[in-house]
């Protein structure tokens, strides 16, 4: 795995041991379905971290150019972390926790 700090800095350290670019790209998706752009890109970044050169050009395109073609081609598979996160935390409220 390339750049494991990198995910572990943005906060998707589980893809270092499954899923790995692939899941990043599917996060980022969601990301950006929910609105959430500046991450989306942050992510799609971290899937070249080992190639400058593709970087460089996905940093020239730009966050608008990068998300936008990305969300017009392909859509997230599963279930967005953060829905379940939620659910999980709202269950949690109900049965008395925090």
């Amino acid at each position: 795995m390339d750049c494991p700090q990198q995910y572990i800095e943005l906060g998707v350290p589980e893809y270092i041991a499954s899923g790995g670019r692939s899941a990043v790209i599917n996060e980022a998706l969601f990301a950006a379905y929910r609105g959430d752009l500046g991450r989306a890109y942050q992510l799609v970044l971290l899937t070249q971290c080992r190639n400058p050169e593709a970087q460089g050009e996905l940093i020239q395109a730009g966050q608008n150019a990068v998300v936008g073609y990305m969300v017009r081609n392909w859509t997230p598979t599963g279930v967005d972390p953060q829905v379940i996160q939620q659910g999980v935390q709202y269950a949690i409220a109900i049965l008395g926790g925090n």
